[in-house]
C-alpha cells in the first residue's frame, strides 16, 4: 500500500510511474554486498596486474633503448680514438715527407741520395762497393 502511494505521488503525466507497481522492491542482502565486493576486488586486482605488466614492458623497452644508445656511443668513442690515432700518424708522416722534400730539393743532397740508394755514378767515375762482412766480427772466447 505504501508503494502505491509513493508511486502515485511520483507519477508522470499520463499516469505512468517510474517503477512498476506490481513488481516488488528487492532489498539488497549481505550476500549481494559481499559478492559485489569480491568482484570489485578482482577487477581492481586485475587492473593492478595489468598496470604492473604495462609498466614493466615500458621499463624493459626503455632499458633496451638506453643500452643500445650506450653501446653505440661506446663503439663510436672507440672509432673516434682510432680515427684520431690515424690522423696523428698521418700528420707525423706529412711532417717527415715535407722535411724529406725540402732536403731533396737541394741538388747536392739529391745527388748524394741517388749515389747511396741507387748506385748512381757520373760518367767516367769508377764505383767501388765495400760490404762489411758480418761473419768477421770479433768474438771473445
Amino acid at each position: 500500500m505504501i508503494d502505491k502511494a509513493i508511486s502515485s505521488s511520483r507519477s508522470r503525466k499520463g499516469g505512468e510511474s517510474k517503477r512498476a507497481v506490481n513488481r516488488p522492491r528487492r532489498v539488497p542482502q549481505k550476500d549481494d554486498a559481499a559478492l559485489a565486493c569480491f568482484f570489485r576486488s578482482i577487477y581492481t586486482s586485475h587492473m593492478k596486474i595489468a598496470a604492473i605488466v604495462v609498466l614493466s614492458l615500458f621499463i624493459i623497452i626503455l632499458g633496451v633503448q638506453v643500452y643500445s644508445f650506450v653501446a653505440q656511443e661506446w663503439s663510436l668513442g672507440s672509432e673516434l680514438a682510432d680515427v684520431q690515432a690515424n690522423f696523428t700518424k698521418a700528420q707525423s708522416q706529412e711532417t717527415s715527407l715535407q722535411e724529406e722534400n725540402q732536403y731533396l730539393s737541394n741538388p747536392a743532397n739529391l745527388e748524394k741520395e741517388l749515389r747511396a740508394r741507387f748506385n748512381y755514378k757520373k760518367p767516367g767515375e769508377t764505383m767501388v762497393i765495400i760490404e762489411s762482412d758480418a761473419s768477421s766480427t770479433t768474438s771473445t772466447d
